[in-house]
């Protein structure tokens, strides 16, 4: 078997034997009239916005005064300075249509306690999240909203109605009762009230000067074994 060698070139090889021969590039009439249109429409169109990276690196180039300038302006949007500074007060339309924010107690002496979490649960009482209003915890806390030993937690409004007119009606049963043991008289002594509820007994007051004293001989009364007043005439 004989094995022939055949040594690479760089160039290319050459049209087959019998190949056809490729026809040449056709000559392209450029219209200058047409191209100077073109260029007049591009020219006269609006400008591209600008690239949104620029828009980006727009607050870098403001310098430390006007970055200080925009910031006090959100602050004052969003913030009320003038108010009195309540670390718990809270905005009245905080809370969702239909519920109720409260803080509870959630820490004593940085001490949870289970018992009052588990009366809170059982009166209905939740706590609200952090997803809910972030601007009141730091940046990437997660969690319920606490404050100083307390928590954010919320409860169905008509719930907290019903709750306040019972405590209501509780105090005004306590006073009523009160009422009645002070206008009922021991035994064996004289009724306190009439018929139209006006106190039978009539006490009057007289305050006496000191002149009073002088000029009808008035001596208070004392007691055994006291010493009389000394009064200055």
């Amino acid at each position: 078997m004989t094995v022939r060698r055949t040594k690479r070139t760089g160039a290319k090889p050459g049209p087959k034997p019998g190949a056809p021969r490729p026809a040449p590039a056709a000559h392209v009439m450029v219209d200058d009239a047409a191209l100077d249109d073109a260029l007049d429409e591009q020219l006269a169109a609006p400008p591209r916005p600008a690239p949104q990276r620029d828009a980006l690196r727009e607050p870098m180039r403001m310098s430390s005064a006007e970055r200080a300038a925009a910031r006090a302006r959100q602050i004052f949007e969003t913030v009320d300075l003038d108010s009195e500074d309540d670390k718990f007060a809270l905005p009245q339309d905080l809370a969702p249509e239909g519920w109720e924010y409260e803080w509870k107690a959630y820490e004593i002496i940085g001490k949870r306690n289970p018992g009052n979490e588990v009366q809170l649960a059982r009166t209905g009482w939740e706590a609200v999240d952090t997803t809910r209003h972030p601007e009141m915890m730091p940046a990437g806390y997660q969690g319920p909203i606490t404050r100083e030993g307390m928590i954010l937690m919320e409860r169905p409004r008509i719930v907290n109605d019903r709750q306040r007119q019972a405590q209501y009606q509780r105090a005004i049963s306590q006073v009523r009762g009160q009422e009645q043991q002070v206008g009922i008289a021991p035994k064996n002594t004289m009724q306190r009230f009439d018929s139209r509820g006006a106190p039978v007994a009539k006490i009057s007051r007289e305050f006496v000067s000191p002149s009073a004293i002088k000029d009808e001989g008035f001596v208070p009364v004392r007691r055994a074994n006291e010493p009389a007043p000394a009064i200055d005439f």
